[in-house]
């Protein structure tokens, strides 16, 4: 369920006034039915999204939200929907929890009503679009050719709306490239980027051999979204 973004009465919005009447009545229920509803159904990659719940006052703590592809099968919690980003809801029975807008696509938030075994008991499907103004992600390098143990001073650029937990890593050239799980297998090092979004890093050249440096996305989950390869010898 979402509330689409008008103006009502007095100048307040139809999605603000939504997600008032729904705490109001979710408060009044006490112990009644779980649901979830979005402050819309379309955001920018990057964008604040607000999930607004109700949940039994019985569950148990770790009950949990998560943003989940919505090509997901719908039902049974499993362990590939529990990789996604999600939040518990902590014992709570009327509450917000607020998430990042994913890369652009088809999403969901789900409600679960565990986290071990648990059952999907709601779901609010919402659209993601690029971010205009993000920029490329690159990575540069002034010499390609180090010694071991010598300096690397890699600079980089980022979109503004990358998560925290994004990296840079040193990854054998061999390595396939594309997937950061791949990536995070098999790095010798690797810095976070911390939600900059240009700058410098600097790394020690491993052992002799062909290497690279891997820019991924996410820590969770992401992608590879740049590289740029070196040798040490």
């Amino acid at each position: 369920m979402a509330c689409e973004k008008r103006r009502g009465f007095f100048g307040v919005s139809v999605a603000v006034l939504c997600l008032f009447l729904f705490l109001l009545s979710a408060a009044a229920a006490g112990k009644g039915d779980a649901s979830i509803v979005l402050d819309k159904e379309e955001y920018v990659q990057g964008d604040r999204i607000s999930v607004t719940f109700q949940t039994p006052e019985d569950w148990p703590r770790d009950a949990w939200i998560g943003i989940v592809s919505a090509a997901t099968p719908h039902g049974k919690e499993t362990p590939d929907v529990k990789q996604t980003v999600h939040q518990y809801i902590e014992k709570r029975s009327v509450g917000v929890v607020v998430f990042k807008a994913p890369a652009p696509g088809q999403w969901e938030a789900r409600l679960y009503d565990a986290a071990r075994n648990g059952r999907e008991i709601a779901a609010a499907r919402f659209t993601t679009t690029p971010d205009p103004t993000a920029g490329d992600a690159k990575l540069f390098l002034k010499k390609n050719v180090f010694a071991p143990g010598e300096r690397i001073d890699v600079s980089f650029t980022t979109p503004r709306n990358w998560p925290a937990n994004a990296w840079i890593g040193i990854v054998p050239s061999s390595v396939p490239h594309g997937s950061e799980e791949v990536n995070d297998r098999y790095d010798i090092t690797y810095r976070y980027i911390e939600e900059r979004t240009h700058g410098w890093m600097i790394f020690v050249a491993p052992e002799a051999g062909e290497w690279d440096l891997r820019m991924n996305d996410s820590d969770d989950n992401g992608r590879e979204a740049a590289s740029v390869s070196f040798t040490v010898r």
